[in-house]
């Protein structure tokens, strides 16, 4: 009979769930985003993100679940995402990701053309308005005496019209 003196502890697992919030405008899949496991040999240490979970053996000790970050998304970890863990226990954790809102163009200074008002960021990218606009820098300047009436609603309907 053979003996050894060395004692194998059973292995912990850890559940790792992705989740992936597409509510603002987001295409992401849960595979799209590759997962990373650190501690005493994880196995496997990484991994595409799965909606149903991907089961991670680890020995006993004190781990970490990370994520390689995505632009246009926010990321954040439950609470079983690291900390230690010991032989035979199973932890789940759970990464989701938030698709980041377009970024909203907002001025304080606006331009009221009858009922409507357009924020000053929505009219600069068009530029060359008319022979006697005030363009600075690629911009018409609303504060200028000659960005006249006609020529800011010249703009909008450019704007709204395409």
């Amino acid at each position: 009979m053979y003996c050894s003196k060395y004692q194998i502890s059973p292995l912990g697992t850890i559940t790792v769930a992705k989740n992936v919030i597409k509510d603002d405008r987001g295409t992401k899949k849960p595979s799209d985003f590759m997962i990373f496991v650190t501690g005493q040999s994880p196995s496997p240490n990484n991994f595409p993100g799965s909606a149903s979970g991907t089961s991670v053996s680890i020995q006993a000790g004190n781990y970490e679940v990370i994520e390689a970050s995505v632009s246009g998304y926010t990321t954040t970890y439950s609470s079983g995402c690291s900390g230690s863990i010991t032989g035979g226990e199973t932890i789940k954790c759970v990464v989701s990701n938030d698709d980041i809102p377009p970024i909203s163009f907002i001025d304080t200074e606006t331009a009221k053309l009858g009922k409507s008002t357009f924020l000053s960021d929505a009219l600069r990218p068009l530029i060359d308005v008319g022979p006697s606009s005030n363009i600075i820098g690629g911009h018409v300047s609303l504060s200028s005496p000659t960005a006249s009436s006609d020529h800011l609603k010249l703009i909008a309907r450019s704007f709204i019209c395409g």
